[in-house]
């Protein structure tokens, strides 16, 4: 296994949430799983590959919005929807149940 240098500006959450996710104005979404989170990104699982510098719709499964849901979270929490540009994207050995793992980076909100 290779390995990456740390370049976050964030710590990370270790927070495994059922996501779903697709390319942004897709219409198309796919369940995948958010593994941790931060202020300005993430890391999914997913069964399909998301090409790098790609915009990308995530929205939280419903269930898993609740407060009590939120307060195993370190941080300000999930976010329940973005849109985010891929930054990477890498196949997962063959013994994961997902086939891919992929770097978010959230855009920030227009004021």
């Amino acid at each position: 296994m290779q390995d990456y240098a740390e370049k976050r500006t964030y710590n990370r959450c270790p927070h495994e949430i059922p996501i779903i996710c697709g390319y942004f104005n897709s219409g198309y979404y796919h369940p995948a799983k958010a593994v941790n989170h931060s202020e300005d990104g993430m890391y999914l699982e997913a069964n399909f590959f998301m090409k790098p510098g790609a915009s990308v719709y995530i929205r939280t499964k419903s269930d898993t919005a609740s407060p009590a849901k939120k307060t195993a979270c370190k941080c300000l929490g999930q976010r329940m929807i973005a849109v985010a540009q891929v930054k990477w994207c890498r196949e997962l050995s063959a013994s994961q149940s997902s086939y891919y793992g992929v770097g978010i980076k959230f855009y920030e909100p227009a004021y």
